[in-house]
């Protein structure tokens, strides 16, 4: 606040205490809060005028800052809606994401690197744009750059820039890679004693193809180019690593380029285990791992293994259940493995687990690229029955073989190979039976029934690990849903599909904004512990809008647990019903500010 003094046309001087503010454009203005009358008037009561002016000021000035003044907002009832009053509601949410931004110093990467460039805009306040937008509000760097207006930061940036920095992004990926992880490790600390890897792919909506977009086996089933991408989790689901490829790079042919890829930038001093499914399962990556002195946990397909693998699954001998088990002394209840006995009426009725010690087989590469057999000492095989997943195998099969029956009454093959994988085909003659080749019959093949069924309900693993307990073995595996979630929270919530850039750096800067919005998004759900799910707590932080009223004040409706909580832990007040804009302002400089 300020006195404000004007002098009127007969030379009288009016004064009053007026206050500076922006209106919703960002233009700075003032209003006079109160009036004090002509100065001549004010000598005549007071034997200091100017001593009564300034208490006047310090007082409604502390009135202010206690929030003892009471706005009065005029409302015109006949004004209507304008397209610029959009610009009147911001989001206040996002400070959350600011926060861990600042903490991960990704700020001090990337200024520190412009600093190297001729460019005149602001690389930093770009990424932040498209790291917010992609948590807040997700679509096209154009989506994000027309909407920039619905943060409070200052985002002065032209569309053109936009793009021109996305090649920044991308040569400097590895260094904000490195910076990030250096900074969680420091911070929070990482459990890298095991690695989680998997692989998914992104569609583009193309028809030609390039060097890096290219036609394979699509995750969503749609004939549209391709790129692959690698990703690496620590033990607590934290994004670690990505990696990306052609998109009809063989998913097995990624591991090797991306666990390499992974050490240039992240030193793991201690041995680490890594998990996946059967996509990592081949003798070359199981190599990769081992000659380094790590160990490794994968799937193995028992359809696809040898018979006396089979053998084993399928003989109900030493089998074990987890049973509970009452402590008489405690009066507690505690789970533990007991003998399954496969003559109990209600045997099949429980998940059942046994394990091997044996030595393996695995085919490697010469350099010459022919395969030699080389033989593993000792691996454990682990395998397990569940009566839930037996049940979803033959629901599942029963769809499909309604789709294939469909098919042979057509006489005609259609549909996925899937469906089509149960259907035998035969020559023969109507009349006498002799198989010809004049024409053809489709029947059920239920040889290949028969054999896939007796396969329900088991899964088995392959690990290094002989020391390891066969369940503690199970349980590592299990921590491949959060890779598997991650790539839905990906694809499904922050929109990263269809990809709309085109150029190969444009690419790699777009998945590196989805990192990195992944990985901020990841320490926010594991700081709350997992009580929330991810898409309740970007529901919330997208629902956390500020609506501006009038005279610098924002009003805020949405109000949860979720959105106390993520204050708590961030240290940002979320409970405030109004807030003034230097409030907001001043409370998004903090999170700008690093304690260490």
């Amino acid at each position: 606040m300020f006195i404000k003094q004007v002098k009127t046309k007969n030379g009288r001087i009016n004064i009053a205490i007026s206050q500076s503010y922006r209106d919703a454009q960002g233009k700075s203005k003032s209003r006079v809060v109160k009036g004090l009358g002509y100065l001549d008037e004010i000598e005549k009561h007071h034997e200091d005028p100017w001593a009564y002016i300034y208490a006047e000021l310090q007082r409604l000035q502390h009135a202010y800052e206690e929030k003892q003044l009471v706005t009065q907002l005029p409302i015109a009832l006949s004004e209507s809606l304008r397209p610029e009053d959009a610009l009147l509601v911001k989001n206040f949410g996002y400070a959350c994401i600011s926060k861990l931004y600042h903490l991960l110093e990704i700020d001090y990467v990337v200024n520190n690197r412009r600093r190297y460039t001729r460019t005149s805009f602001n690389h930093n306040a770009i990424l932040k744009l498209l790291v917010y937008s992609r948590l807040i509000a997700p679509g096209s760097k154009k989506r994000n750059w027309e909407q920039r207006h619905q943060f409070f930061d200052r985002m002065d940036v032209t569309l053109t820039h936009v793009y021109r920095s996305l090649a920044f992004f991308a040569e400097h990926s590895d260094a904000l890679l490195k910076a990030v992880d250096k900074r969680i490790t420091r911070l929070w600390g990482r459990d890298t004693s095991v690695f989680y890897y998997d692989v998914t792919n992104y569609y583009f909506e193309i028809e030609r193809e390039d060097e890096l977009r290219r036609r394979g086996v699509s995750k969503q089933h749609r004939p549209l180019p391709l790129v692959q991408m690698g990703l690496f989790l620590d033990a607590q689901g934290i994004p670690l690593s990505f990696k990306l490829f052609e998109g009809n790079t063989n998913d097995r042919s990624t591991f090797a380029p991306a666990i390499q890829h992974l050490h240039a930038h992240h030193h793991s001093a201690s041995r680490y285990i890594v998990v996946s499914d059967n996509a990592l399962f081949s003798g070359d990556n199981l190599r990769e791992i081992l000659i380094n002195g790590n160990g490794f946990i994968v799937a193995y397909s028992l359809k696809a293994g040898k018979d006396e693998l089979k053998a084993f699954a399928f003989d109900p001998s030493g089998y074990s259940f987890m049973d509970t088990v009452l402590d008489p002394a405690t009066g507690k209840q505690s789970k533990q493995l007991r003998q399954w006995d496969p003559d109990h009426p209600e045997a099949d009725e429980v998940f059942r687990i046994k394990e091997k010690i044996l030595p393996f087989e695995i085919q490697l590469s010469n350099l010459h690229g022919k395969k030699q057999t080389y033989k593993l000492d000792a691996v454990k095989l682990v395998v397990t029955y569940s009566p839930e997943y037996a049940a979803k195998a033959r629901q599942e099969r029963e769809r499909t073989i309604e789709k294939t029956q469909k098919m042979i009454q057509s006489g005609r093959l259609f549909g996925s190979h899937d469906s089509r994988r149960y259907i035998h085909t035969a020559s023969f003659s109507p009349e006498s039976g002799e198989e010809i080749d004049t024409e053809q019959l489709y029947e059920l093949d239920y040889e290949k029934l028969a054999y896939e069924q007796q396969f329900d309900g088991f899964h088995a693993l392959i690990t290094s690990e002989v020391d390891m307990p066969a369940l503690q073995v199970m349980q590592q595996y299990h921590g491949l849903w959060e890779i598997e979630e991650t790539f839905r929270i990906s694809k499904n919530e922050l929109k990263t599909r269809p990809v709309f850039v085109s150029l190969k750096t444009h690419i790699q800067a777009h998945f590196l904004i989805s990192f990195l919005s992944l990985t901020l998004l990841r320490l926010l759900d594991k700081q709350l512990e997992n009580r929330y799910s991810t898409k309740e707590i970007l529901e919330n932080l997208r629902a956390c809008n500020a609506y501006y009223l009038g005279d610098n004040i924002y009003r805020f409706y949405h109000t949860s647990e979720c959105l106390r909580d993520l204050g708590k832990i961030t240290g940002i007040d979320f409970t405030k019903k109004y807030m003034t804009r230097k409030e907001i302002v001043s409370t998004l400089a903090d999170t700008k500010k690093t304690d260490d």
